[in-house]
């Protein structure tokens, strides 16, 4: 047995499904439908017998019109199982790209099962209609396009078949290798991979024409497989936090439909106007705060975090180069309010503790800007600070909340861009 056999089954990886168009026995009429000029060679080259026979088969054949037969699954159907036998001359045509790209797609998937199969997997086939096959399968590997015809509702019937498959099975999601011939492969990933719900570290893509290449399918396994148990461990948690968010909002939603006009008029005189605070703001962030208690109330969503504790970092590579985009994004949402929640009166009204100040830019380029005369100013306090530097409050926020501070204490940083090239790890990391 070999290594990565060993690691798959030790990782309880042991069965596969690859799910493609290919295995279809029948064409739908939407694999056809970037064969117009077929289908016109085919309408105009039928006789009167080969009319005849097809009318046979096809009883309403007479009375659709041929715009609408070419989108009938029905009709497609009955020119495939006899394009043999019936006006074989104007249907050999109609399908024959269809058949070339069927042919194409088998060798690849024959060889793709071959590869599974050395693996020790058990694997099983299946067309467009997948669902039931892949209720308890550990390996999905599926499809880009689930369509001859590569357009994009081909893509999305692929993306709404596995999100079914996926929201079926939150306890224990499968892993998932997307495949396809297109070169639109690589820029679909991470909209295929938001659209079915899937993890990142549960799924990768491969082109089928790498199935070709040695070892390539063997490696995204191996790293599937020695990531899955974590995997797992962040399902499990997301699927406790869904869980968990809805119960939590819907007891927040009782506490503020408990809460009287009366009392928010309370609140409003003997807090808000002392300090001149908007009741909108102040409401949104008392409300936030319930949420977050109500949240960190829920005891599967704490059991789940705690399972997140055993993560195996150890199989990780070290930080490198740079952090992901997807990460500097969370951090980003993480540190900064919602440009909707600035919308608020009060948002912005006061300098507290915490906030970032930059000079927004020179009289010179703000006058000419607005196509306004310069005007003389008085000149500032901060003449020495630029557009590339920040300040950060640093007095105390009572005094500043309460107007007691005389002076404001300012921190200058500088401004630097926060992209992949720019966010790298140190080795000594400075901790705060």
């Amino acid at each position: 047995m070999s290594d990565l056999s060993v690691l798959l089954e030790a990782a309880a990886v042991r069965t596969a499904l690859i799910v493609d168009d290919a295995f279809d026995l029948v064409p739908s009429a939407s694999d056809l439908a970037i064969d117009a000029d077929e289908w016109g060679h085919f309408f105009d080259d039928l006789q009167v017998a080969d009319k005849e026979a097809i009318a046979k088969l096809f009883p309403e054949f007479d009375d659709i019109r041929a715009d609408s037969l070419q989108k009938s699954n029905e009709f497609v159907a009955v020119l495939w199982a006899n394009k043999d036998k019936v006006a074989t001359e104007a249907v050999a045509p109609l399908f024959q790209r269809y058949e070339h790209d069927m042919q194409t797609d088998l060798r690849y998937l024959t060889m793709l099962r071959e590869q599974l199969e050395s693996f020790g997997l058990k694997c099983e086939q299946a067309g467009r209609d997948f669902q039931a096959d892949a209720a308890a399968v550990d390996l999905i590997v599926i499809d880009l396009f689930l369509g001859s015809g590569q357009e994009r509702q081909d893509i999305e019937r692929s993306i709404r078949s596995l999100r079914r498959v996926i929201d079926s099975r939150s306890g224990r999601p499968p892993l998932v290798i997307l495949m396809s011939r297109s070169h639109l492969l690589a820029e679909q990933r991470a909209d295929y991979r938001d659209g079915a719900g899937l993890f990142e570290s549960a799924f990768r893509i491969i082109s089928k024409s790498d199935l070709e290449r040695q070892n390539k399918l063997a490696r995204i396994l191996a790293r599937l497989g020695s990531h899955y148990a974590d995997s797992l461990k962040l399902a499990a948690f997301l699927n406790a936090w869904n869980a968990g968010m809805e119960r939590a909002r819907q007891r927040t939603a009782i506490a503020i439909r408990r809460l009287d006009l009366p009392e928010i008029a309370q609140v409003r005189q003997l807090l808000l106007d002392a300090e001149e605070t908007p009741t909108g703001a102040y409401l949104v962030d008392v409300f936030d705060r319930v949420l977050l208690h109500e949240l960190e109330g829920e005891a599967a969503i704490i059991d789940a975090a705690i399972a997140l504790q055993s993560l195996t970092t150890s199989k990780y590579p070290p930080p490198y180069v740079a952090g992901s985009r997807d990460l500097q994004n969370l951090v980003h949402c993480s540190l900064f309010q919602h440009p909707q929640r600035l919308r608020l009166p009060g948002s912005d009204s006061k300098v507290s503790f915490g906030d970032l100040l930059r000079r927004k830019g020179s009289a010179a380029e703000e006058a000419k800007a607005s196509g306004e005369a310069l005007q003389a100013r008085p000149p500032s306090l901060l003449c020495d600070i630029t557009e590339d530097q920040a300040l950060a409050v640093m007095s105390p926020a009572c005094d500043l909340q309460r107007q007691g501070a005389k002076r404001v204490l300012l921190l200058v940083g500088d401004i630097r861009p926060l992209v992949p090239s720019e966010w790298t790890y140190k080795e000594v990391s400075v901790v705060t």
